[in-house]
C-alpha cells in the first residue's frame, strides 16, 4: 500500500457532541487516489470508483485512514481535496459516533479550546452557519467501502437564509473588515432615512470597519451622496461612495476610451464622465417631439460622428427620440454599448429596448455585474472578498452580486424582498440550482435590529 504523510501543518481533532474535551495530534496517513487500497471505493452518489483516476493523475479528492481514539476503530474514508485546504472536513465514526474534525484550517479550534463559548463542533458549526461535509463509511456485502456524504455542500455553498442571532453577530463583527451597504431599501427609502441607519454606520466606523456604500442609483454623484450622508448625519467621504454614475466614468478610463459619448441618463452621469475628461455630446436632459409630429424621419436627426460609446442609465426624459438616436449610432459595430444597470424594478425600460431596437447586448457595469467589485477593488486594492459582507434589500442585484463575488450576504427585510418572497426563492432553489445564488447567507428584520445585536455584542461585560 503507498502512502503519503501530508507534511501540511494540520489538527487532528476528536470533539465528543456531548463534551467539550479536545484531543489533537494522534496519528493518521492520508492515502492518495491511486492507492490499491481505496480502488475498490466508490463515491456516492455519483458512483464514480476512484480506481477511474489514472495512477500519479492530480486528484479533487483525498483520502485518509486513521483509528479513532475514542472507540481504537479504523476508519477509512475519502473527502474533496477542496473541503481539505479550506479547513472544513468533519467525519463521524460509525463505531461510536464521535465527530473527528481533520483540518482546521480556518482556526475553529480557538473558538472552542480558547473561547470557550461553545461546548462541541455542532453548536460551533450552527452558530456560524456552516453546512460542512460529514463523510460515513457503509459497509456493503462485498465488504468494500462504500461512501455517503451526508451533506454536499462546501466553504462555498454553506447554510443559507439563516437568521442572524446573538451568536452569529460576533462572527460577522469578527470576520469582516469591509461592510458594503446598498442604500435604498437597507439605510432609506427616500426621503425618509431608516430607524437604527445612521446609529449603525457610525458604529460600525468606531469599532474600525469599513464601511462603503454600493449602490446601483445613477441619480448622484459621488460627491452629491456623501453630501446627502453627512446631511442625514453620517460623516462620509466621497470615496466610500461606489455608484453607477461612478465606475462608469472609471471603466471608460480603465479601457482608453477617447471618443464622444451619447448618454441615456441624467446630469450626474455628465459630471462624473466630465470629472474624468470625457465628453457627452448629447442626450442628457429633455430632447422633445413636436406634438404635431406623426413621425421621425432620421435623416433630418444631427448625429456626432466622434460618438463611439452609448450608455444607457436612468433619464427621466427619455423618449422614443432618444431611442432611436441611441440605436443608430448602436448600428456602428465599433460603437461601445454601456448599461448602469438592468433592475428589474427600475421606471423605464430602455436598458431591454436598446438591445431589441439594435440587435446589440450592452456591457452591464452594476449590481451583480463583476464590474462593479472590480471598481472596489481599484478604489481599494486591500478588500479582500473573504473578509466583506454585503448588505441588501434584493435578490436578484445585491445577494447574487455578493455571492458572484464570493462576498457574505446578508438579507434585510426592509425593501424589495419579504420574507415570503425569500421563501418562496428557497423552495425554488432546492428544485433546481439556478435560484441557489440568490439566497443569502444571513437574513434580518432590518438595519435597527442589526445595529441591536451589535451593541449587544459589543458592550462591556459586567
Amino acid at each position: 500500500m503507498f502512502r503519503l504523510a501530508l507534511t501540511r501543518l494540520v489538527s487532528t481533532t476528536r470533539i465528543s457532541v456531548q463534551s467539550s474535551k479536545v484531543l489533537i495530534n494522534y496519528s493518521r496517513c492520508f492515502l492518495r487516489n491511486h492507492s490499491s487500497e481505496l480502488n475498490d471505493i466508490k463515491h456516492q452518489p455519483t458512483k464514480i470508483p476512484l480506481a477511474s483516476i489514472h495512477q500519479g493523475e492530480a486528484s479533487k479528492r483525498m483520502g485518509i485512514q486513521f483509528r479513532c481514539k475514542v472507540c481504537n476503530h479504523t476508519l477509512q474514508k475519502t473527502f474533496t481535496r477542496q473541503s481539505y485546504e479550506h479547513g472544513v472536513v468533519i467525519i463521524r465514526c460509525d463505531s461510536c459516533s464521535n465527530l473527528h474534525l481533520i483540518a482546521d484550517n480556518l482556526g475553529w479550534f480557538k473558538d472552542i479550546t480558547q473561547n470557550g463559548k461553545f461546548k462541541n463542533i455542532a453548536q460551533m458549526l450552527q452558530a456560524k452557519g456552516e453546512t460542512i461535509h460529514r463523510i460515513t463509511a457503509v459497509p456493503t456485502d462485498d465488504q468494500s467501502s462504500t461512501l455517503e456524504e451526508k451533506t454536499t455542500t462546501d466553504k462555498m455553498s454553506t447554510a443559507v437564509c439563516t437568521r442572524l442571532n446573538e451568536i452569529h453577530i460576533e462572527f460577522v463583527l469578527n470576520d469582516h473588515d469591509t461592510f458594503l451597504f446598498d442604500c435604498d431599501g437597507v439605510l432609506w427609502c427616500a426621503p425618509i432615512v431608516l430607524p437604527g441607519a445612521i446609529e449603525l454606520l457610525n458604529l460600525l466606523t468606531q469599532l474600525g470597519k469599513r464601511v462603503l456604500f454600493v449602490t446601483n442609483n445613477s441619480l448622484k454623484t459621488q460627491r452629491g451622496f456623501s453630501q446627502w450622508l453627512n446631511e442625514i448625519g453620517y460623516p462620509a467621504k466621497p470615496e466610500q461612495v461606489i455608484s453607477t454614475a461612478w465606475i462608469t466614468a472609471k471603466y471608460l478610463k480603465s479601457i482608453n476610451y477617447k471618443g464622444h459619448c451619447y448618454c441615456i441618463g441624467m446630469q450626474s452621469m455628465v459630471e462624473e464622465l466630465s470629472r474624468e475628461g470625457f465628453h457627452i455630446s448629447d442626450g442628457i436632459g429633455p430632447d422633445p417631439v413636436s406634438p404635431e409630429t406623426d413621425w421621425i424621419e432620421t435623416n433630418t436627426i444631427k448625429f456626432d460622428d466622434q460618438i463611439n460609446c452609448v450608455i444607457s442609465a436612468f433619464d427621466i426624459h427619455v423618449n422614443y427620440l432618444k431611442i432611436i438616436k441611441a440605436a443608430t449610432y448602436l448600428s456602428r459595430p465599433d460603437v461601445l454599448f454601456i448599461a448602469t444597470n438592468d433592475d428589474v424594478t427600475t421606471p423605464q425600460n430602455d436598458v431591454a429596448i436598446l438591445p431589441a431596437a439594435s440587435g446589440r447586448s450592452p456591457t452591464i457595469l452594476g449590481k451583480p455585474r463583476a464590474p462593479m467589485f472590480d471598481s472596489i477593488r481599484l478604489a481599494f486594492p486591500d478588500v479582500k472578498p473573504n473578509r466583506t459582507i454585503m448588505i441588501g434589500d434584493r435578490l436578484e442585484t445585491d445577494i447574487l452580486f455578493g455571492n458572484r463575488q464570493g462576498l457574505t450576504t446578508l438579507l434585510v427585510f426592509s425593501g424589495a424582498t419579504s420574507e415570503k418572497k425569500l421563501d418562496m426563492v428557497k423552495q425554488s432553489a432546492e428544485k433546481t440550482a439556478n435560484d441557489r445564488d440568490l439566497l443569502p447567507k444571513y437574513c434580518i428584520k432590518d438595519v435597527q435590529h442589526l445595529l441591536e445585536l451589535i451593541i449587544t455584542q459589543t458592550k462591556p461585560s459586567s
